[in-house]
């Protein structure tokens, strides 16, 4: 199988590509152009499309100054559906981000999609755009992680752990928090691609989280001490990871073993 993979030079992209033998790499390019896009298609002849295109904001934009995202966002899926060969399979990862905070647990699929913020709406945007298709598969994936990324809540969680500072928790509004590792993403993406697209699946591990309980967590498993700075009730998340399971005949790696894989590594 040929795979095009948008956004190859990303996070993700960049580890697909070397888990994908006869991935055709593309990245910079400004697929929210339509004549970039349409050259894309055109010069690529094969089975399957993967879509990690599009920005991702390092902080929580308001919505006056995330014109940018949602647009970009929008346009590239919009350019996917208009321009993509017929009879191809597209895999186009999303996010539970689509979700915002939950109305019930655990989060299946057929959840309302109320984001609460500019880049969960431009992936709403963006999942509307190609649901169309005749064979799409849309991953709502979680917060990726992995032990290359020195960055964001979990990391800093660990860091504080392992150099004996207090765990501290800053957020000061409710934030509905779901995580997956790296790799499990990765792989959801490799089985997607070998199964006739059926729309929207969670790619999570499954479990009831908030941001509180992963810090206690890591409190709990490597003897941390948590300051909560701003003492805010944060939603818990839980995605119903059936159709996953059901579908790829696969589920992703716990919590508890990607922190123990990481806490070694640190």
């Amino acid at each position: 199988m040929s795979t095009l993979v948008l956004g190859a030079t990303g996070y993700v992209g960049r580890r697909l590509v070397a888990k994908l033998p006869d991935a055709h790499a593309v990245s910079r390019v400004d697929l929210a152009d339509p004549h970039h896009a349409a050259a894309v298609f055109a010069d690529w002849h094969g089975n399957a499309i993967v879509n990690l295109a599009g920005p991702a904001p390092k902080h929580i934009e308001t919505w006056g100054d995330a014109a940018y995202t949602l647009a970009t966002h929008t346009r590239i899926a919009m350019n996917i559906a208009r321009f993509m060969p017929a009879n191809v399979r597209l895999v186009h990862v999303s996010g539970t981000i689509v979700y915002g905070i939950p109305e019930s647990q655990p989060v299946r699929e057929n959840h309302p999609r109320r984001p609460t913020t500019p880049y969960g709406l431009g992936k709403v945007l963006a999942e509307d755009a190609v649901a169309g298709l005749r064979d799409v598969w849309a991953l709502r994936v979680g917060g990726i992680f992995s032990m290359d990324r020195r960055e964001g809540a979990l990391y800093n969680f660990l860091r504080a752990a392992k150099e004996r500072r207090p765990i501290r928790l800053t957020a000061r509004e409710p934030i509905s928090w779901d995580i997956i590792h790296l790799d499990d993403v990765v792989e959801a993406i490799i089985r997607a691609l070998r199964v006739p697209g059926q729309g929207a699946v969670n790619v999570s591990s499954g479990e009831p989280i908030d941001l509180l309980s992963v810090a206690q967590r890591v409190a709990r498993r490597f003897d941390g001490e948590i300051e909560d700075e701003a003492g805010v009730v944060h939603p818990i998340f839980q995605a119903d990871i059936s159709k996953l399971r059901d579908t790829f005949g696969w589920v992703p790696s716990s919590i508890d073993r990607r922190l123990d894989e990481w806490w070694k590594a640190l």
